[in-house]
């Protein structure tokens, strides 16, 4: 995996080394979200790695969290209003 910023507009994400066409946008978490609960270093960022879904009943996505400082990556469902219904 190989992480990547521009200078210019500070877009931040990574890119697989398997895909190597395909960029992921990473988003930084910021105030105290931004704590790795794992180590306790300021630079946590998360990555939304799915459309919006539906659960067991709940809409929402997945998100990937992770840790730039020790590397650890945390997975959880992120309940968020659907869209689009009717």
């Amino acid at each position: 995996m190989s992480w990547l910023q521009c200078r210019v507009c500070d877009w931040f994400g990574y890119q697989q080394l398997s895909k190597p066409t395909e960029l992921r946008t990473l988003h930084r978490y910021e105030g105290a979200e931004a704590r790795c609960p794992w180590c306790g270093e300021d630079d946590f960022v998360y990555e939304v790695a799915t459309p919006i879904t539906e659960h067991h009943g709940r809409s929402g996505r997945w998100v990937n969290d992770i840790c730039l400082a020790c590397g650890r990556v945390g997975v959880w469902f992120r309940k968020e209003p659907a869209t689009g219904a009717g």
